[in-house]
């Protein structure tokens, strides 16, 4: 006999809004002050080229075209950065990037508030303030404050946000449905975003095929109709994101070239936040790793909640074997840079939400909570206390000394001053990109107002 699926208690939806709007809210102000303390109105690196030169210059000289929004920036097509980076250029009226990190708080934000709203009927009421707090602790953590204060890094916002919102859609167990399309929807702009925005239909593809397989194994289902087509638009999309890698010659040193080279990389990721660690990766993912055990043992086909943390569990993996993979020669003691760690928080997540969900209900599995929520408040504090007391130091000193040699050229247009602050700070490898862009008559006129008047306070926001 079929059973309709649960409903959910009206009370249990308004709560769980409730929670995720407030979640939204702690998130943003706490990245909106991460901004005030840390944050500065100077661009850095390739927001010189890739936003003065390569997107706002050809918008005001009237040659901007749709090529030029889809081409290719290093191995990534940022198409929604660079539509996101005009929208907010030409609402203000020029080149502002204060706004540029307030989008990228509110994109990472966002994503919590998904995260907290698509488990929240699964976690048992009195823990879902655990859920809540859990959350709040990962996603104000600066771990990826090269992100949080780099504006030109939205593309790494899309495309975790979009990727949760499509596992959430395209895992639902009906396929076809507005909200698989929604989360289809979403996995498609996320092709746009970054070059690993093609992981998450490649999740939702590997877990569909073998939820199909399965299912047809356990109880002999046939196979719909539906669930083929389905299984067909997803090799369609898996396949359109493959095509639109780029290969970039100069970054193949960077590549790992030994296994020893990509797991020391790959094991570090999905240590974090022990990022120093190759092996503490054995506590922190042993959540997921007792799930996919207990699915083996139940030989059952996994319910809606435990599809979805599959599946943001081995997107986590993806994204971890892709920082691996294309950097695994050429990061400094195998540790995964500040800007690559966002994406991780997804796989924290999901291991917490499994133990909220399936361990807590008895004594050993409290114990087990508590032991990993203990490893993981400790490498989250270590993490952030090292980069409260250095990274974002020197990032202040470098942003200072930056202001202060864009000023000093405007001034006299002596370019030796670039030259002569390398060894403290570098707006751009190149700095003949810099001058282009601070001698050009049209970008002149909308330069951050910051360059040529110091009395020039962040937007209300920030304050």
């Amino acid at each position: 006999m079929r059973r309709d699926p649960p409903t959910i208690p009206p009370q249990s939806s308004r709560s769980g809004s409730g929670a995720a709007f407030a979640l939204f809210g702690f998130v943003f102000c706490a990245r909106a002050w991460l901004i005030k303390v840390w944050g500065s109105p100077v661009p850095y690196w390739d927001q010189w080229d890739a936003e003065a030169l390569g997107l706002f210059r050809p918008w005001l000289n009237g040659t901007l075209t749709w090529a030029d929004l889809f081409a290719a920036h290093n191995e990534h097509r940022i198409v929604l950065t660079r539509i996101a980076d005009l929208a907010l250029f030409v609402a203000g009226g020029n080149w502002n990037p204060w706004w540029q990190l307030l989008l990228n708080a509110a994109l990472h934000a966002t994503t919590a508030a998904a995260l907290s709203r698509f488990f929240w009927n699964d976690i048992p009421r009195k823990l879902r303030p655990v859920w809540i707090v859990g959350l709040a602790l990962l996603f104000i953590a600066p771990a990826g404050w090269q992100n949080a204060l780099w504006g030109f890094q939205s593309q790494v916002y899309f495309c975790t946000l979009l990727s949760v919102l499509a596992l959430g859609g395209l895992l639902f167990p009906q396929p076809l449905q507005p909200c698989w399309w929604l989360g289809f929807g979403a996995a498609l702009l996320a092709l746009f975003s970054l070059g690993s925005g093609v992981l998450a239909a490649t999740t939702a593809l590997v877990l569909n095929t073998l939820g199909a397989f399965t299912g047809y194994l356990t109880d002999r289902r046939s196979i719909t109709a539906t669930s083929v087509l389905s299984l067909f638009a997803l090799m369609i999309l898996v396949a359109l994101g493959w095509s639109l890698r780029i290969e970039v010659p100069l970054h193949e040193p960077l590549h790992a070239h030994s296994v020893g080279q990509f797991g020391s990389v790959f094991f570090r990721c999905l240590s974090w936040p022990w990022v120093d660690s190759g092996w503490i990766w054995l506590f922190l993912q042993a959540p997921l790793v007792w799930l996919v055990a207990e699915l083996f043992r139940r030989r059952t086909i996994p319910t809606p909640v435990e599809r979805l943390l599959l599946g943001l569990g081995l997107l986590t993996m993806l994204h971890a074997a892709a920082v691996a993979y294309s950097r695994g020669a050429g990061l400094l003691e195998s540790r995964p840079l500040s800007r690559y760690q966002d994406p991780l928080l997804i796989g924290a997540t999901t291991n917490l939400c499994i133990l909220l969900v399936y361990a807590a209900a008895n004594r050993q599995g409290r114990i087990a909570t508590l032991l990993w929520t203990g490893l993981m408040l400790t490498g989250l504090l270590t993490l952030t206390t090292t980069n409260l007391s250095f990274h974002l130091p020197f990032k202040r000193a470098h942003d200072q000394a930056s202001l202060a040699q864009i000023r000093t050229y405007l001034a006299d247009h002596d370019a030796s001053v670039f030259p002569s602050a390398q060894k403290i700070t570098m707006l751009h490898p190149n700095t003949t990109v810099v001058q282009s862009v601070l001698d050009d008559p049209q970008l002149g006129r909308v330069l951050p107002r910051e360059f040529s008047d110091a009395t020039v306070r962040p937007p209300w926001l920030i304050e």
